[in-house]
């Protein structure tokens, strides 16, 4: 069987989403993000399913910050995840019991009107589904999680509030990666794609401003653009609409290479929704 690396353990949120998207797939948890990378890139995984930005929060900074340091992976996929938070209990508990909530800084964050709202203090945990495991450890009815439905079932927790995030419509991203086989990935005229590269600029003024301008000469759209700090050169994450083998992508990253210092080219992907 397959195997798709995640972070987290199970009852995460990363593992829900693996499950939902790659049944066909076994879903291993990792500590940390780079744990997921480096095992796919020395083949004990075949994918790896790493989240990237939320529709609250921004983006996800501990995955961010490792995307211009891969080397021989590309984005395949991009998933678009609804998360529906859950504020769990010990079975005596209630939400005038609570006072403090665990849970990974993300869902905290998300949550954070609601903690103020019952008078309890965020705690940080380093990730949802261990968050409930502590709970259920812990036996009292002043502690609470913020973890999703199905650790209330695998942990035997009480579900004290449903939808506990402060705005509807709370998503998070997800970039499926997997290892570069040397060829240019798969295009379909009959499909949309969104493209995403690291740009580095070269030294001096307005030379973002002078790169960008590629894209607005070639008529491509550009969907997201990132800062990362630190660094010589100043870079920079950009996704836009279209694929690398298409002739206008092609034409204006040919560009890109003469006007920027660097283009790292993280994959050509079609975004789906569950």
């Amino acid at each position: 069987m397959s195997k798709i690396a995640y972070q987290g353990t199970t009852g995460a949120y990363s593992n829900a989403i693996c499950i939902k998207s790659h049944p066909e797939h076994e879903a291993i948890g990792f500590n940390s993000f780079q744990d997921c990378f480096n095992a796919l890139s020395n083949k004990e995984v075949d994918i790896a399913m790493i989240p990237v930005r939320n529709s609250i929060t921004g983006r996800v900074s501990e995955s961010h910050i490792i995307l211009p340091k891969l080397e021989g992976l590309e984005i395949v996929k991009e998933i678009k995840f609804a998360i529906n938070h859950c504020l769990l209990g010990n079975k005596d508990s209630s939400l005038e019991s609570i006072q403090r909530v665990y849970s990974h800084p993300q869902a905290l964050m998300q949550c954070k009107k609601h903690i103020e709202d019952i008078a309890a203090s965020p705690k940080t945990f380093s990730d949802t589904a261990e968050a409930a495991q502590y709970i259920k450890g812990k036996g009292n009815n002043e502690a609470a999680s913020v973890s999703s439905e199905i650790c209330a079932e695998l942990y035997d927790l009480k579900i004290l509030a449903k939808n506990f995030q402060d705005k509807a419509g709370n998503a998070t991203t997800f970039f499926v990666f997997k290892r570069k086989n040397g060829n240019t990935p798969e295009f379909d005229n009959t499909k949309s794609y969104t493209s995403s590269i690291i740009l580095t600029t070269k030294e001096g003024h307005s030379q973002l401003y002078k790169a960008l301008g590629a894209f607005a000469n070639h008529n491509i759209n550009l969907t997201n653009i990132e800062n990362f700090t630190g660094g010589q050169y100043a870079k920079f994450f950009l996704s836009f609409e279209g694929h690398i083998n298409e002739e206008n992508c092609k034409k204006c990253l040919e560009d890109l290479k003469e006007l920027s210092q660097e283009i790292k080219i993280l994959g050509s992907y079609e975004t789906i929704e569950i």
